[in-house]
């Protein structure tokens, strides 16, 4: 599946959720080693979330919209995600 399909990941007892245009895929993997091989459009948002930074229109508080979802976002991860974000919309 191609990487600019996915919107994002979750992960709940190395279960890792993928969300993409075409429906949802489940398979088994820790989100840590899937986030080491993923590139830099990918940004943790939780310790059991990353996003595709094309998909994410606005962070509003602790929350991350997300192709008009709304996902948790982590005080530890909402100033690397809103660094990342600014950059990814200057491209």
């Amino acid at each position: 599946m191609p990487l600019s399909s996915i919107r994002y990941f979750t992960s709940d007892k190395r279960i890792v959720r993928v969300v993409t245009d075409n429906g949802t895929y489940d398979f088994y993997d820790k989100l840590n080693d899937l986030e080491t091989k993923l590139s830099d459009a990918f940004v943790r948002i939780h310790n059991r979330s990353l996003i595709h930074l094309k998909y994410l229109s606005e962070i509003q508080g602790n929350q991350a919209i997300v192709d008009g979802e709304s996902l948790p976002v982590s005080r530890s991860c909402k100033s690397a995600l809103s660094i990342a974000f600014a950059k990814f919309m200057l491209q």
